[in-house]
């Protein structure tokens, strides 16, 4: 791991989920990176507690576990006197959970994960994070869901800010 040395300290993270690619129970896989000054500082990757309906769903639930450990990490880091100064950026490349997370309209089709994961809005609300689309090819944390071919898998560990030595 590298850290580059920078005036300002921005926490940035990066969600992502599988869909539904494990074939006996159909769980899909959360993933989530948390950079640092151009490093990953953490990292998790786990089968979801629950078989979601669509992609949306499956990113939207990785989206929860993103801002929870979202608010773990500016809690820790304040403690060691980081200051945050603007929301965290949390970047998520599907645009119907960015959608769930920004739009506190009634979505019929999602009525059934309201309870669970609507925290996320009360945060999104609050400026403790900001939910930021990105393009799928820039999503750090698609090398924790799934399986990636040499190049991709290579461009993304660089990005997370991991090199040979």
């Amino acid at each position: 791991m590298t850290y580059q040395k920078q005036e300002m300290c921005d926490l940035i993270g990066y969600c992502d989920s599988d869909w539904a690619q494990d074939k006996i129970d159909r769980k899909s896989v959360t993933g989530y990176t948390f950079m640092l000054s151009n490093g990953a500082i953490t990292w998790k990757s786990t089968k979801q507690q629950t078989v979601a309906q669509s992609s949306s769903e499956a990113e939207y639930m990785a989206l929860g576990e993103a801002v929870k450990e979202t608010l773990w990490l500016k809690q820790l880091l304040t403690q060691i006197g980081m200051k945050f100064q603007k929301p965290v950026v949390i970047n998520e490349d599907n645009q119907g959970a960015i959608a769930l997370a920004s739009h506190p309209s009634n979505h019929g089709r999602t009525k059934h994960i309201d309870i669970k994961y609507h925290f996320i809005r009360d945060h999104v609300a609050k400026k403790d994070c900001v939910i930021n689309s990105i393009r799928t090819d820039e999503m750090v944390a698609d090398v924790l869901t799934k399986n990636l071919g040499k190049i991709k898998f290579n461009k993304f560990v660089k990005d997370a800010g991991m090199q040979k030595i």
